[in-house]
This record gives structure tokens, C-alpha cells and sequence, in this order.
């Protein structure tokens, strides 16, 4: 997978593509953060769709001419004194006008502001009727209206509005017109810097407001994750250069990591507005640095007091409001955006250096994680004992929060000290690059590790995290040569049984997944039969972990009730994989089981996603298969793009495209279904997904889409291949092969059951298709814990 094609928004693009070719003349409305890159998503998908010419758009910018003036000559209102014209001049004017939606202006200041009147954009929501102003001024829409076909007549396909936000309210209303007088003609594109919760308020209020418009289809541009951050920011070409990326800070939005440091409030730029405020702030702008230093970390005013209070930092919330420099809700307050915090960094060194100074003072009675990861972040402030205690709180808050899986919290500690690598000192350099290189790891961010050729039990451990991250690579063949020269390492190393039982525990662990997923069945017994007699002797989380991966071996008959009280110790992060097994083997006893539908979407999806970890993806997919046939395919194909959105490996990516296949053929939408199973195929051409049951599953479905296009060909010859079918699968799997090809036997006599669905079945045998599953079964655990990296220091 190449650099760009991890942060191009796949999902979004798709489905933007969707409603641009399936459901044109429906209004879109698309929102998220400020710089998140929604123009640009726009941008890409609407050339790819249209030719310049059939596309109108529009921006509000302070440089741009105002809506009415560009409306005037696009929508050919030539006269002065015509009543659209002279109506909208006017709008501004009508006291009793006030539309339930956004607009940009000053909020007063209260601690106790009601969640409703306040957003992340600092806009006002109000609400009141509008049926006077309606009534007086049906002579506007009719204008509008017959503008809108003037321009359909004029092959104009699209009408694109964006920067929403930034508009008044008699301009929102001029937008509402356009997207009512649109709907069923051109296509509607608005586009505004809204949260979710605004965005649909002003859907809800424009449907309820304008009677025709029936629908929008939405379109939220979320932040990038970190890794995808990470990947725009090597794209961008900015890694070696002044900024260095932080996550926490940048929060994934684009426009940050590109960093402005030209933005401006209103007609002032930062530096202006800054010095101003500083003058007036009794505290000489260190509430400001504070700020700035939890960026995206902390944002509640309770933590923000204490903070304060600890530091004796005077942080004047009135002020800071009203130089529009924050924002808040109920209980938080916040840097107004992103880029204000980078420009912060950038300027206020000294306030910080002072921040820094005291944060170091009080994180020696009490390891506060804000502290410690600000002092890391800002160690050049520091004096070398004061650096080494923040450098040990940082390393054992990471290692204990790896061991908890908690991966996000200890990645964060991580990258901290990976950005000071240059300092860290030689007593602490082989804890931080292990501590680095299974981070990377478990998010897939380097291919190996550095490989460390002496014998030691830094050597081991590093060698078995490189064949991790190979495995996860699908590399193979370089994986199983490193976890042999990890074996024959650890076989001349003097260290204690039970370190040694846990490496060999991961070693064969590892060689197990990758020939399973080589389908060489009978090398990965023996692996499995040592993981069996080791896993008891290690500990909960062993136990764990081999038990996911023999419910896997052993589906259909594992038996998650007599298993699951064998690990009542084990971490919540390793029951919820167990539980999404479990829950996703129910669905193959019945594809409409309201049951795993709740469970994995209430319970276990929420709670793997709160881990950090990248596998998410999993779950998402089972999440979307239930939705499939309980809710319609419809309704999995928009979670099916979301998995799209966050797709990390290949099978990932495969899983998605196969099964968005099967949803689309399961609409009637056979164009589509063949687009998707291509792109499945492609993942297969790369030649590294070389598991034999995504190799079948793809010939087999695209076969069923052939036949349904026309060609029965494909299925003709599938039939003559069962046999390989059999060959390339473990023995507990025949009977739903037998079952696939007996169905496929019956749409040759009788075309009807090719569209069949019965979701009392399960759902390898509910329609004639055949979806993709992914089960929580190989090493994806951290290898390092407590103690081995303190062994590591030792050495």
C-alpha cells in the first residue's frame, strides 16, 4: 500500500462518488472540522465526475464577492430593481427573522452556558418561526426556482456552496432556496465547518423550514487517525524539517499538520491579537502557554483549574473570550484551533520554559501523565536529574499501560520520547528503542525493527518483534527466517523460565498465524500443540490469547462457556476479542441474530475501539455484516465505507471491497457490486494476501456476479474446480463448502436463487454469496512487558 493511499479518505471518496452517480439530484450536505480537507474530497470526486463548465460553486471568504452579487451574474439577475435583488438587499433588515441555525458573532461568557447555545465553532443556535418571513416572500422562491432551471437548461450538473459556517443568516436562507429548487435537477453540494450535532440541526431545520426538500445525504470528513496524520505529514514532504508531528496537538486535521502561521482573527493576525492580550492579562500570557501545552490532552475546566491553581497560572476565561482565542461547551474550554496552538508553541517559549519548569516540580510527588508527557515533549527546559525522573515516569507509564492494552495512552508517552531521541540518555537507549519499536509494531508503522545480532535478551526480543511486524506485513517467508534466528537465540541465553516460556510462547504463536494464513495446515500443528502445554504455566493473558486463536481453529465447536472462566484474570481487551469470536461465530448460525447485532455494536465494538488498537477493523467488519441482514444492505454499505475510512492491512481492505460487492449486488446494483469485487482482486494481484480463503472467497463470488451479469461461464468452471476448494481449507470447513456448491448448482437450474435471502440462515448460507469474516486469532499482542524491559536495562 503506497504512502498517499493511506490518508485519500477511500471510504469518503466512495461515498461521494455513490451519491453523485446513484442519487444526483438529492441534496448534499458535507461538515467536519475546520481544514479537515473536506473541499479537497469535494474537489477530487466532483472533476472525476463532471467537466468544469457544468459546475457552479461558490465560497464564503472575506475575499470572495458576496452571495448575492455572484448569485446576481451566475443566476443572470440583471436588473436593479428586481424583487430577488431588492428582497435579499433587505433580508439583513427584518427584525423578525431569526432562523434556527448558526451564524458567526460573539457569545457572552458563562460557565454554566446550556450545551445547546454553543459548539465547537462558537456559533449561536436559535430558535424561532420563520412562517411570517415565509409567507411574505413566496415571490423570492418562485425567482429562485426559475433561476435554478435557467441554469439546468444551461447543462449546469452541480451547485457547490462551501464554507457554510461563514455565512449570515439571510445567506443561509438564500442556500436553503438553492438546495429546496435544486432537489430533483442539479446536484446541491453545501459544505460547512460544522460538529455532527450542528450539521443535522441545520438539516433538520432546512426540511422542516423547506417544505421539498425530503433528504440530505451527509457526509462527515473526519479527522485523520494518527497514523494516517503521520502518513500526509511524509507525503507533505515536512518530516526532517522545523515541525515534527504530534498528534495530540495537530488532532489529525490537515490544515494543522500543514501549519499556517499567517491565520488571523477576524482582521488581526495572531501576533497582533496575541500582544494585545497579553497586555491586558495579568498572568503575561502563561494562561495562553497552558493552553496550548494540553492542546487536544485535556480540555475540561475542572482539569484546567486544578492545573492552574497547581501552577499558580491566573487564567482569565472572560478575557481570553473575548479576543476569541477559546471556545467552550458546559464543562470545557479550548484553543479556538489547531493552528492558534502550533503558532503558540512557536512564540511563547518563555512562558512555556516557565510551565515546564513548575509541571517537573510537582510531577516529582505525583506522576500526573499531563505533566510528565509536556515535560518530555520541552526536556531542553529541564536539568539532567529532573530529565531523567520524567524520562523514567514516561517509560514505566508506557510499558504498564502496553501491558494493560491500553495502546493509544502508552503510544503517546512513546512518541514523546521518540521525539528526543537525540537526548535520551545511553542508560535508557535500549528500554526506549525496544519501547519504540513494538509500538510501531502493533500500528504496523515500520516494516522491521532494527535487528540486534548479539546474543542478549535484547537481541531476542527485538528479532520476535521484527518477525511481528513481518507477519503483519504479510512478508512471510522473512518472517519465519527471523523467528528461527530468535529460537536459536534464545537457546544459548542464561535467563529465567519464565521469560523464556513467554518468548518461546510468542515465537511459535507467530509461526502458527502465518502458516495458517499460507493455509500449511499441518506445519502450524505442532506450533499450536507447544502453545497448548505453555499457555497454562505463563499466565492469564497467555492462556488468553491461545484460546483466541484454537476458537478460531476449532470453529465451530469451541465452547466459549466452558472456556471463557479460564481467563477470569485476564484484561477486558483480551475477553472482548474472545467475545467478538463468539458473537461473531452466532451470525453464522443465524445472519438476523439481534443478539450479536446488540452485543457488537453496544459492547464489544465500543470497547475495542476505545483500546486504540488498529484491529478494530475486525469488529467494524462484523459490526457491518450483521447490519447487512438485520438492517439491509443499504445501511451496511455506509458502515462498510466507514471500515474503508480506517482500513490498515490488506485483508482489511479486502474484506471490505468483497463484502461492499455483496451489498451492492444484494440491492440490484450489479455495476457497482463488479467495480468493488475488481478492487478486492487488486488486493490479490499485489500477490502478499496469499491465504487461500480469500483467494476462494474472491473467485466465487465474482463467479455469482458474472452469472448475474449474463456470464455463466465463470460459475461453469468453478464447479469443475471444487475440489480445490477442499484441498486449500481445514476438514471442519467442507460441509459449507459442499453447501456454497450445491447452492451454486441449484442458480444454474433456477436464476431466482441467485437474489435469494434467508437470514434465518447463517450467513455463509443466507443468500448464494459468500462474506469475508475476520477473526481475532494472530499474535497481535505486545511482546515486551515489566519485566522484560527492565531485564533489558540490566544487561
Amino acid at each position: 500500500m503506497d504512502c498517499k493511499s493511506c490518508f485519500d479518505r477511500v471510504g469518503v471518496r466512495q461515498r461521494l462518488q455513490r451519491f453523485l452517480t446513484e442519487d444526483s439530484k438529492t441534496p448534499i450536505f458535507a461538515y467536519g472540522d475546520s481544514g479537515v480537507g473536506k473541499s479537497t474530497v469535494i474537489n477530487i470526486v466532483t472533476q472525476k465526475q463532471y467537466t468544469a463548465k457544468n459546475v457552479v460553486s461558490y465560497s464564503f471568504q472575506e475575499d470572495q464577492e458576496d452571495l448575492l452579487s455572484f448569485f446576481k451574474s451566475t443566476l443572470h439577475i440583471k436588473k436593479k430593481d428586481n424583487y430577488v435583488y431588492r428582497t435579499l438587499s433587505n433580508i439583513a433588515s427584518i427584525k423578525n427573522i431569526q432562523l434556527q441555525l448558526p451564524f458567526v458573532g460573539s457569545i457572552s461568557f458563562s460557565p454554566t452556558t446550556d450545551s445547546n447555545q454553543s459548539d465547537n465553532h462558537g456559533k449561536t443556535i436559535k430558535r424561532m418561526s420563520q412562517l411570517t418571513f415565509l409567507n411574505r416572500h413566496k415571490e423570492l422562491e418562485v425567482s429562485i426556482s426559475n433561476n435554478i432551471k435557467n441554469l439546468h437548461s444551461k447543462k449546469v450538473q452541480c451547485i457547490w456552496i462551501s464554507n457554510l459556517d461563514m455565512a449570515s443568516e439571510y445567506e443561509l436562507f438564500l442556500v436553503g432556496l438553492i438546495a429546496k429548487y435544486c432537489d430533483g435537477l442539479i446536484t446541491c453540494i453545501l459544505e460547512g465547518a460544522y460538529s455532527p450535532r450542528n450539521a443535522r440541526a441545520i438539516i433538520e431545520h432546512y426540511q422542516s423550514v423547506f417544505m421539498g426538500i425530503a433528504k440530505f445525504n451527509e457526509l462527515f470528513v473526519k479527522n485523520f487517525d494518527e497514523r494516517n496524520g503521520v502518513m500526509f505529514f511524509k507525503y507533505k514532504g515536512l518530516q526532517g524539517g522545523f515541525y515534527s508531528y504530534d498528534h495530540v496537538k495537530m488532532r489529525g486535521n490537515p490544515a494543522c499538520i500543514l501549519y499556517d502561521i499567517g491565520c488571523k482573527i477576524g482582521e488581526k493576525s495572531y501576533s497582533k491579537v496575541i500582544t494585545e492580550f497579553i497586555e491586558k492579562d495579568s498572568g503575561n500570557g502563561e494562561s495562553l502557554a497552558l493552553l496550548a501545552l494540553i492542546y487536544g490532552a485535556e480540555s475540561s475546566f475542572e482539569k484546567i483549574v486544578w492545573l492552574a491553581e497547581k501552577l499558580k497560572i491566573a487564567v482569565n476565561v472572560e478575557l481570553l473570550h473575548s479576543f476569541e482565542l477559546i471556545d467552550f461547551t458546559e464543562n470545557e474550554c479550548f484553543l479556538r484551533h489547531p493552528k492558534l496552538c502550533r503558532f503558540l508553541l512557536v512564540t511563547q517559549r518563555s512562558a512555556l520554559n516557565k510551565i515546564i519548569k513548575k509541571m517537573a516540580v510537582f510531577s516529582h510527588d505525583r506522576s500526573d501523565k499531563l505533566a510528565v508527557i509536556s515535560c518530555l515533549s520541552y526536556s531542553h527546559c529541564l536539568s539532567e536529574i529532573e530529565f531523567k525522573t520524567m524520562l523514567q515516569f514516561g517509560i514505566n507509564y508506557a510499558i504498564r499501560n502496553i501491558e494493560k492494552h491500553h495502546y493509544d495512552q502508552a503510544r503517546v508517552f512513546v512518541k514523546s520520547i521518540q521525539s528526543i531521541s537525540d537526548s535520551i540518555p545511553a542508560e535508557f537507549l535500549s528500554q526506549v528503542n525496544v519501547l519504540i519499536s513494538q509500538i510501531d509494531s502493533l500500528y504496523q508503522e515500520n516494516s522491521i525493527c532494527p535487528i540486534i545480532s548479539e546474543h542478549s535478551l535484547n537481541g531476542v526480543v527485538t528479532t520476535i518483534i521484527s518477525a511481528q511486524s513481518c507477519m503483519k506485513a504479510l512478508e512471510y517467508d522473512d518472517c519465519l527466517a527471523l523467528t528461527n534466528t530468535a529460537g536459536a537465540m534464545l537457546k544459548n541465553l542464561d535467563i529465567d523460565l519464565k521469560t523464556e516460556n513467554w518468548l518461546e510462547f510468542c515465537r511459535n504463536h507467530i509461526n502458527a498465524a502465518v502458516y495458517i494464513s499460507m493455509g500449511k495446515f499441518h506445519n502450524a500443528e505442532n506450533c499450536i500443540s507447544i502453545l497448548e502445554n505453555l499457555a497454562p504455566q505463563i499466565s492469564h493473558e497467555a492462556n488468553a490469547m491461545w484460546l483466541l486463536l484454537k476458537s478460531f481453529i476449532s470453529f465451530p465447536t469451541f465452547a466459549y462457556s466452558e472456556e471463557l472462566h479460564k481467563i477470569e484474570g485476564a484484561n477486558p481487551f483480551l475477553k472482548n476479542r474472545l467475545l467478538h469470536n463468539e458473537y461473531t461465530g452466532k451470525l453464522f448460525e443465524k445472519a438476523n441474530n439481534d443478539e450479536s447485532f446488540r452485543i457488537i455494536s453496544k459492547i464489544i465494538f465500543p470497547e475495542i475501539y476505545k483500546s486504540g488498537t488498529v484491529e478494530v477493523t475486525y469488529t467494524l467488519n462484523s459490526l457491518a455484516i450483521s447490519v447487512l441482514f438485520t438492517k439491509g444492505p443499504l445501511h451496511a454499505i455506509e458502515v462498510f465505507y466507514d471500515l474503508l475510512d480506517i482500513c490498515i492491512y490488506e485483508y482489511d481492505y479486502f474484506s471490505a471491497y468483497l463484502n461492499l460487492s455483496i451489498c451492492f449486488a444484494l440491492t440490484g446494483d450489479i455495476v457497482s457490486a463488479l467495480v468493488h469485487i475488481k478492487k478486492a482482486n487488486s488486493i490479490i494481484s499485489k500477490g502478499k494476501l496469499v491465504d487461500p480463503v480469500f483467494v476462494y472467497k474472491l473467485d466465487y463470488n465474482w463467479a455469482i456476479l458474472n452469472a448475474i451479469d449474463g456470464d455463466w461461464r465463470p460459475i461453469l468452471m468453478l464447479q469443475k474446480e471444487r475440489q480445490r476448494f477442499f484441498n486449500e481449507t481445514e476438514a471442519h470447513r467442507h460441509n459449507v463448502i459442499l453447501h456454497k456448491f450445491e447452492q451454486l448448482s441449484e442458480a444454474i437450474n433456477n436464476k431466482q436463487v441467485l437474489l435469494d435471502i434467508d437470514t434465518e440462515l447463517g450467513i455463509e448460507v443466507a443468500t448464494i454469496f459468500w462474506p469475508q469474516t475476520l477473526w481475532y486469532w494472530d499474535f497481535s499482542f505486545p511482546i515486551i512487558n515489566e519485566e522484560i524491559l527492565r531485564q533489558i536495562k540490566d544487561d
